[in-house]
This record gives structure tokens, sequence and C-alpha cells, in this order.
């Protein structure tokens, strides 16, 4: 879960960087890369796919498309760098002053392995949170209410979810999570439509 970062370093000394996207508003696409070393050649053979949307949430598909290239260059090294960290909660603990070992992110962080990844629809709720939250972390940046929207989001969704959680009330901690996506769409769609 998370983000997808591939670097590719060639003999050459240059350097490639592939990033995974995706954009949750409107008609939106997504684009993976699967990267691949020609065992005769030595060179990189980079697949992308690419998922066109016609909505706000993942859906119906419109179109998808996949392309392959060679780099024609011999290969040194590919690193993948992924992401798991919970994204818009390290924001919220950071505004408010808490380490990256605090108990809201500790407790947050199992909910989501032990609980929420078991089922389908936690899975998928997971999967559109890592999906939208770094584009919500980038319109946020230039955000003059930036903290006093993170705060809101600590107090009416991070703390309460942590309380359910400690109560051992899964479900509700999971409906408020779903909650908590529907009011980060909403508002990031109203930044990027105006």
């Amino acid at each position: 879960m998370g983000t997808k970062r591939t670097t590719i370093k060639y003999l050459d000394g240059t350097e490639e960087v592939l990033q995974d996207e995706w954009s949750p508003f409107g008609y939106h696409k997504e684009k993976t890369h699967k990267v691949q070393v020609d065992p005769n050649t030595g060179e990189a053979i980079v697949s992308k796919h690419q998922v066109y949307h016609g909505g706000v949430l993942p859906g119906v598909v419109s179109k998808t498309e996949t392309t392959t290239s060679r780099s024609l260059r011999p290969v040194k090294s590919i690193k993948v760098e992924e992401s798991s960290n919970c994204i818009i909660t390290t924001a919220c603990t950071e505004a408010l002053g808490f380490d990256d070992k605090c108990e809201e992110l500790r407790i947050l962080r199992n909910f989501r392995d032990k609980y929420l990844t078991k089922t389908h629809n936690g899975r998928r709720a997971v999967e559109i949170y890592y999906r939208i939250a770094p584009e919500l972390l980038a319109i946020l940046e230039g955000d003059p209410e930036r903290d006093k929207l993170l705060r809101k989001i600590f107090r009416n969704y991070i703390r309460t979810s942590v309380s359910l959680i400690k109560k051992g009330k899964n479900k509700e901690a999971a409906r408020i999570y779903v909650n908590l996506l529907a009011y980060l769409i909403k508002w990031c769609g109203t930044r990027i439509s105006n």
C-alpha cells in the first residue's frame, strides 16, 4: 500500500525515476510501472500500465493502455521504494507537535494492517486513501488553513477512531475511516475546482 517510486541507474551514470501516479478527481488515470532487466542485453524493459476512470472514486474503467519500452542502455541497478505510512495522520500529528512513534500513529497503523486490510471493503478504503493522500498533501502545502484543517481532521476523525479502536469497536472505527475519505475527497474537490 502507499506510494511507489522506481529509480533505474544506468552504467553510463544517468538515472531515470518512475513514480506511480493516481489522480482522484474528475476523469482521472492511474499509472503504474513494472521494470525488468533483459538478461541478454542488460537493458531495462519498462511496462507502463494506465487505467482511465470517469468518476471521483474508482469504478467503471473507461480505457486501459499498456506500453512497453526499452532503455537501450545497460542497467547498473534498480531500486524500488514504497511508502506505507499513515500519510494524513502523520501530517496531523506533526502539525500538533507529536513524533512519528506517537500512540495515535501506532494504533492506526496496527488497525490498518491487522483489521482494515483483512476485508475487501477495508482494503479498498485503504487503497483509495493512499491514492488521494499525496495529492491532498500537495494541495494542503499552499493552503493558509493547512494547520487548522489538520487539527480538525485529528480532532474529528483520528482521535475518534483511536478511541473506538481502544474500546474494540473496530467496525465503528472503520466507518469513521470511510467518513474521513469522503471528507478528504470533498475538500480536495473544492480546492481543485476553484
